[in-house]
């Protein structure tokens, strides 16, 4: 076990958006001044963060492999995705036990790479925090890039200057907003806007044209390794949930908000998916159901439902990038911030970042402002410049699917199911030899089935797909 350098009582955090002592015991105070959360405002900001782009490519990807087989594999993501996330709330919950039983240990398990830093040490912490990091900056990229090719296509004349010239100011301004039950009205309206112009307009009109292929039952098991990839893509929210769990009063039921978040998701997803194929408008020629729409007849109202469900998309994107990159500026704004606490402690920090650091001890009875112009500053800083490299990306790439592909088979992957399974073993045997009384319990044969299945598809995917993903980035094609 790692010690992550404990925050002093007269600097406890430089930064007002994140302040040092997050949380207590109960979860029910707000005493350090951290806004929480109801489970309501936690479940939208989470269930609609799971809703991006990748859906709109479940529908072909499910062609590749047959109605059965596709519908059987994303049941079994879904629930490895549900157990991967209650493994790395499980660890969060041992860790914090391990550091009541060592009570010399002043540690703050606040983020992803905190719990890995402090479970399996300082080199994998930062691996794995850096890998978080990059994975929602280039999936926040991922959503600006679908925004402006969806807005090209139904505004032809549009250049890549007059879409940043309307973007940026909105995202820079959605990117401001620092509290993550804040972000909850953009994700009800998020939310709203895909299920009625995305969902709703292209499940209409398939429906209108219902003519069902006559291979849709059948069994297309070389593609298995691609599909597997994208119902990853589209089902893997791993990132939000510590976010998520901290920001909540009843730190208790971030389970249950996430094991709801993910069963209704992937009823609505994988439903919508299913009727899409069903209705005969997905063809081999069209990887997203957008183009599906006008693939089909070519007729007027085609093009129209087609350019509403973009310009739905684009909206909806919009929204949702402040809660996909909200990981990655929460993992930055705390590396900063202790950096900012240690040269403060050494008395070397400079004027504009040790202004209205918080003074007060863990009760919260003493403190003195801590949103000074300062310490905002820094908070304004990291947020701009993480917009910005999003936009970036979002603009300088062409086509980022192979990219995001690979990073998605790789990263997503270890983030999100072989790295939890490891944090739960170490932090739990590391609990056990601490607690008399836990060391006589046995690990329970589910807990070692659910182990086994999520480590199993997390392995699959990184060698297997992450190797066809590699392949297709560098223009090897497979047979």
């Amino acid at each position: 076990m790692t010690t992550i350098p404990p925050p002093s009582p007269e600097f406890p955090h430089p930064l007002s958006s994140r302040p040092i002592n997050a949380s207590n015991d109960s979860g029910d105070s707000n005493s350090s001044g951290i806004r929480l959360s109801s489970n309501a405002t936690a479940f939208t900001n989470f269930f609609k963060s799971l809703f991006g782009a990748g859906v709109l490519a479940l529908p072909h990807a499910m062609s590749t492999v047959g109605l059965p087989l596709a519908m059987l594999i994303y049941i079994l993501i879904c629930i490895c995705c549900i157990m991967s996330c209650h493994l790395l709330l499980e660890s969060k919950r041992l860790a914090d036990q391990v550091l009541k039983l060592k009570p010399d240990r002043s540690t703050q398990l606040q983020t992803y790479e905190d719990l890995t830093t402090f479970v399996m040490g300082a080199r994998v912490g930062a691996f794995s925090g850096a890998l978080v990091v990059a994975l929602n900056m280039c999936f926040s990229a991922g959503f600006v890039i679908c925004i402006r090719e969806n807005l090209k296509a139904v505004y032809p004349g549009l250049t890549d200057v007059d879409i940043l010239t309307v973007l940026t100011p909105i995202l820079l301004l959605l990117g401001q907003v620092k509290w993550l039950n804040d972000l909850c009205i953009f994700s009800f309206l998020g939310a709203l806007i895909y299920f009625v112009g995305v969902i709703g307009s292209s499940l209409a009109f398939s429906l209108e044209h219902f003519k069902p292929p006559q291979d849709l039952m059948a069994f297309r098991w070389r593609e298995i390794v691609s599909y597997t990839g994208t119902a990853v893509y589209a089902l893997e929210g791993i990132c939000l949930v510590l976010p998520c769990e901290r920001s909540m009063r009843d730190k208790k039921s971030a389970g249950l908000v996430v094991t709801r978040s993910l069963i209704i998701y992937g009823i609505v997803t994988c439903g919508y998916a299913v009727v899409a194929l069903s209705s005969g408008i997905v063809t081999p020629d069209c990887d997203i159901i957008v183009d599906c729409l006008e693939t089909g007849d070519g007729s007027a109202s085609a093009h129209n439902v087609a350019n509403t469900v973009r310009l739905a998309l684009s909206a909806a994107l919009c929204l949702s990038h402040p809660i996909q990159l909200y990981p990655a500026i929460e993992i930055l704004e705390l590396v900063v911030a202790r950096v900012v606490t240690a040269k403060a402690i050494k008395g070397e920090a400079a004027p504009l970042l040790s202004a209205g650091v918080n003074t007060g001890n863990n009760s919260g009875t003493h403190t003195h402002d801590t949103k000074s112009a300062g310490t905002d500053y820094v908070s304004v800083v990291i947020r701009i410049c993480c917009c910005v490299v999003t936009l970036i990306l979002g603009t300088c790439i062409s086509s980022f699917s192979d990219f995001s592909n690979f990073v998605g088979s790789v990263g997503l992957t270890y983030v999100g199911f072989v790295l939890p399974v490891f944090l739960y073993l170490t932090v739990k045997n590391e609990r056990d030899r601490l607690d008399v009384e836990s060391q006589s319990e046995r690990v329970p044969i589910t807990t070692k089935f659910v182990l086994a299945l999520v480590l199993l598809l997390g392995v699959f995917n990184m060698t297997v797909t992450g190797t066809s993903s590699f392949l297709k980035l560098v223009g090897v094609k497979s047979h």
